[in-house]
């Protein structure tokens, strides 16, 4: 499925200049050439058209001209037990990271975006304003920034020690272009990851647009990152920002949320004034063979389906009539799955709207301030009317449950069990909710996780075979 890592991470130092038609332009065919970096970005129009080849590597667009974020979705699916592998279970289900295939594609998609956008922000630096205006210089690389900061972020997530802020197993930290002499790197401590993620990200907030399509970042888009990275840091000082922030997007941003959450994934895409930053297909992808929708159903070369636990957590909630399909066809190796029907529905064809995929919505901005009012405040009169008011949008009007939880532990474990019916197989957020609460509460809802190592993957073995500056492997999985 994947290149190899040698052959990926030699010519990921190139990855930028792969550019597409305009940046204006959907990402709608291969990139047109091979340049590299400063090379490649001569003018506004070609630092325009790196800066889509960047989104290009964030999109995730592969051979077949498919916008591919299959693997985005169903990893933190299969970690937090939204999503089964409807052709016998993966290692992913019971949380068993040693065997699991999922490190190196996530480790690759990172870097290819965290490179790609490294090359962009060389290119761009080295234009003189008589080439690239000043104005144009910070709004491009405030982009570029945003991108990082989301690939980074990722790294930091997956193969870091992130909730340990002096545990030195952080982030390969890769901010500049890179180059054969420059690879050899020790990561960096988990305090400054978080520090490095922070700064791109304050950067793009100050610099980026107000306003894009919502396949492009804009400031909302960074400040919604923020927040997440945040509530994953989570000192008592980034608890009190993120709920400024939170206030900030919902009071002033243009984005509303929708009235019936299915109309987000079923009829309107990114037509829906809830999506932030979403994943446009490629032109004709709803009818290739394999595209995203094939994944789900009907069946492409792989099946990811929902099992019994996701579905009886949608007993009495309006949204396993349309999220939960009928029994998946090969229950012989894989008992009790489900047809995942969130993005496609139930006996219908795969469409533009069906293809496309979502990194921010408005939705989590509500569920993120839920979760600072819990973990900080002692009053949570505010979480509650915060997760009723997006309990509605899905059709709930019985909020007994809610109304009658007094501690914070168990407020904590409702809201992670509304952030998976809600975000079930979108980019992992749902994963990443799951595991910033405690572990004891992480193992109550999730059994399989019973030790803190459980929480991140190994780092490849392939990049410390590369790197032999990196440092240590991840505490938990031997030398």
């Amino acid at each position: 499925m994947l290149k190899t890592f040698k052959r990926y991470h030699i010519a990921a130092c190139m990855l930028v200049a792969l550019l597409n038609s305009s940046c204006d332009k959907e990402l709608s065919k291969l990139p047109a050439n091979d340049r590299v970096g400063e090379t490649a970005i001569t003018d506004l129009a070609s630092a325009k058209m790196a800066l889509n080849g960047v989104y290009y590597r964030f999109a995730n667009v592969d051979n077949d001209n498919i916008a591919n974020w299959v693997y985005n979705n169903t990893t933190g699916g299969l970690l937090s037990g939204t999503l089964s592998h409807g052709l016998g279970p993966l290692p992913e289900e019971e949380n068993d990271n040693v065997n699991s295939n999922s490190p190196i594609y996530q480790w690759e998609y990172a870097y290819k975006i965290v490179l790609a956008a490294n090359g962009l922000l060389r290119g761009v630096e080295a234009l003189p304003e008589a080439k690239l205006p000043g104005a144009a210089k910070t709004e491009l690389s405030a982009e570029a920034r945003f991108l990082r900061a989301y690939g980074h972020f990722k790294l930091l997530m997956y193969f870091a020690e992130w909730k340990d802020l002096n545990s030195m197993n952080g982030v390969l930290i890769r901010d500049e272009f890179s180059s054969l002499s420059n690879m050899p790197k020790k990561r960096s401590s988990v305090k400054d990851s978080y520090s490095h993620i922070l700064a791109d990200l304050d950067y793009a907030i100050e610099h980026a647009k107000l306003e894009t399509p919502n396949y492009y970042a804009n400031q909302w888009a960074a400040k919604v990152l923020k927040m997440r990275v945040l509530a994953c840091r989570g000192l008592d000082a980034d608890l009190n920002a993120l709920l400024l922030l939170a206030d900030d997007v919902i009071q002033h941003s243009p984005y509303t949320l929708e009235d019936n959450v299915r109309d987000i994934f079923q009829l309107k895409g990114l037509q829906s004034k809830e999506v932030i930053l979403g994943v446009k297909p490629q032109p004709g992808q709803e009818v290739y063979y394999n595209n995203l929708s094939r994944f789900y159903f009907p069946m492409a070369d792989r099946l990811f389906t929902t099992n019994l636990k996701f579905k009886e957590m949608l007993n009495d909630d309006p949204r396993q009539d349309w999220m939960i399909g009928a029994d998946a066809p090969f229950q012989m190796y894989s008992p009790d799955t489900y047809y995942f029907h969130k993005f496609i529905a139930a006996g219908t064809e795969p469409t533009q709207t069906s293809e496309t995929q979502y990194a921010i919505r408005l939705s989590e901005v509500y569920l993120l301030k839920a979760e600072a009012i819990i973990r900080s405040k002692s009053d949570y009169s505010e979480a509650k009317s915060t997760l009723k008011l997006l309990m509605e949008k899905a059709g709930i009007s019985n909020f007994n449950a809610l109304d009658q939880i007094t501690s914070k532990e168990a407020l904590w474990k409702f809201y992670a069990t509304e952030v998976l019916k809600s975000f079930a197989g979108e980019d992992a957020i749902e994963w990443f909710t799951l595991i910033r609460m405690p572990l004891a509460l992480i193992s109550e809802m999730r059994p399989h996780i019973t030790k803190n190592e459980q929480l991140y993957f190994p780092i490849p073995q392939s990049e410390l075979d590369l790197n032999k500056n990196f440092g240590e492997q991840n505490q938990g999985y031997g030398l």
